[in-house]
């Protein structure tokens, strides 16, 4: 399918974890519109077709309805229109004709066209070993980013009553016990449904906004209102992400989140509209650990967001450079995921001293029931069906390493063998959250991987090595990302729009730049201006 923006400016334009099968895929992805409007072609390739200026994109907006209605396509091609970005002078237009899309090209309205583009979702980072364990979240405080944040003493003068925040992202659980009261509304632009299939945009939701009806978990601005624009799915769409920024202009909302990241042609106008129409766009810096920013974040008229851990030295994983705003907490950042999706999962092992709890992630697919399954562990290499010859793991609990061969592979062939549990031990640093394709009811976790070699040599060394594994399903989860850095930012913009609704987009990305901790050292822009203080911000914006 091919799809093109189509925009009309004045004088010419400015051209943005799940884990599955051994390999970390992406969390965001979409599912392209199919509009069948003249029956002319099947599906095409969707673009957006950018015009010079508004008075022109009216006209030709037009034009194609008229067109439409009589059964012919945009400036009678046969290519169709499929949308129309009022806030924006674009178009969307589908078309697979390269002559129709040459012909739009010259129209005189037309500034440029641009084939729709896809990026990956935004990775999350998991635990590395020197971090919190996620079984430790229940019995830690789960409140680190709030309390570094300051947003307590915010609270104070405002809860972000009054504020709407548009979120951008994979989608909402808007049944969520610790989001229902704050849902609004939704729309996908990525296919019929605007559910979360990934996790990604519930957790952010939470993030920003959870009011904790069910569980106490807060978000940053907890009493504002939430609208999910959902703009990937398996991958993130360049058209999707234009029609929500488009969206979010026409809702007149106060702040749009942006966990997410890729460059198209038309970017910077996209979002100078949004900041023209006197929203906050907070985008995430990126996870690539590199001294450069992702787009939309390295735009002027983006607020910057990159992450820290919790004793606020920068985290590994997140981008910087120059263009860099601030900071946020955005390492083991515990919300909301979609209902039943998380995994609260415990593994014990007794080296010979005893039970210790170590760093697990339950998978996907895998038993969550209550029972808590305890048994012997024994090596079954990669988890190949010859490694489990001689009906060495039946009764057992089976220790794999990871590589070479799906997830599902290796537990499926565990199963067949008679094992009564998978462990699963990383092939790299930290842990990663598995995910089956099918459903099993054998336990499956994983530990990090000098866990599993400390089992191993024990192993080879003729001891024995215990475990006791347990998994409960879960509708809350931690991850780590600059995606997680940047709504604990929107949430902050939104307690400062409430406290001073008079201050337009501009100031209150000054101010927030103004009133954030420095961190030191600070090479290469590593931290921006700081650590965001939303008590701060909020006093300043009184």
């Amino acid at each position: 399918m091919m799809i093109f923006f189509i925009q009309i400016t004045s004088h010419g334009g400015d051209y943005m974890g799940i884990f599955r099968n051994n390999r970390i895929s992406g969390i965001l992805g979409s599912l392209l519109i199919v509009f069948t409007a003249l029956g002319a072609e099947a599906a095409g390739t969707r673009y957006l077709v950018k015009m010079k200026s508004s008075q022109g994109f009216r006209s030709v907006k037009a034009e194609s309805i008229s067109a439409q209605r009589q059964g012919v396509g945009l400036f009678g091609t046969s290519a169709v229109a499929q949308d129309y970005l009022d806030n924006l002078d674009m178009m969307v237009v589908e078309s697979n004709d390269r002559a129709s899309l040459a012909l739009i090209e010259a129209h005189p309205d037309v500034e440029a066209i641009e084939q729709e583009k896809f990026f990956e979702i935004p990775r999350v980072e998991w635990p590395s070993p020197q971090s919190w364990s996620l079984n430790d979240y229940r019995q830690q405080d789960l409140t680190w980013g709030l309390e570094a944040i300051n947003a307590a003493e915010a609270w104070e003068t405002t809860k972000g009553a009054g504020i709407r925040v548009m979120i951008l992202d994979s989608g909402i659980d808007q049944n969520h016990p610790d989001l229902a009261n704050r849902f609004e509304k939704a729309r996908s632009f990525m296919g019929a449904t605007y559910d979360d299939k990934i996790g990604h945009g519930t957790h952010v939701s939470g993030t920003i906004l959870a009011d904790g009806a069910e569980s106490g978990l807060m978000g940053v601005a907890p009493e504002a209102k939430l609208l999910m624009g959902k703009v990937c799915d398996t991958s993130c769409s360049s058209v999707g992400i234009s029609q929500g920024v488009n969206w979010a202009i026409e809702e007149k909302v106060d702040v749009v989140n942006m966990s997410l990241g890729g460059p198209f042609m038309f970017e910077t106008q996209v979002y100078q509209k949004a900041e023209d129409a006197n929203i906050v766009i907070v985008a995430a810096a990126g996870n690539n650990g590199k001294g450069n920013l992702s787009y939309p974040a390295a735009l002027p008229s983006t607020l910057a967001v990159g992450a820290v851990n919790p004793d606020l030295t920068r985290a590994e994983f997140s981008q910087y450079g120059r263009l860099l705003d601030v900071m946020a907490p955005g390492v083991n950042v515990y919300s909301t995921v979609p209902v039943g999706m998380g995994r609260d999962a415990l593994v014990q092992i007794d080296l010979g001293e005893g039970f210790e709890k170590v760093q697990s992630a339950g998978f996907q697919n895998s038993n969550p029931g209550d029972t808590v399954t305890t048994g012997e562990l024994v090596f079954a290499g990669l988890g190949k069906p010859q490694d489990f010859e001689n009906n060495k793991t039946t009764g057992k609990i089976a220790l794999i390493e990871r590589g070479e061969i799906t997830f599902q592979e290796k537990v499926t062939a565990a199963q067949n063998a008679g094992a009564t549990g998978v462990v699963i031990f990383n092939n790299e640093a930290g842990i990663v959250n598995g995910g089956l394709d099918s459903s099993t009811s054998l336990p499956v976790m994983m530990i990090e991987r000098t866990v599993g070699q400390a089992i191993l040599q024990k192993l080879n060394q003729g001891g024995s090595v215990s475990a006791e594994l347990s998994i409960a399903a879960s509708n809350y989860s931690a991850f780590s990302g600059t995606s997680m850095a940047s709504p604990h930012t929107a949430g902050v913009v939104a307690l400062v729009r409430a406290a001073n609704k008079s201050l337009n987009a501009v100031q209150v990305k000054n101010l927030m730049r103004e009133t954030a901790t420095p961190l030191l050292p600070n090479p290469d822009n590593q931290m921006g201006r700081g650590l965001i203080d939303a008590a701060k911000a909020v006093e300043a914006a009184l």
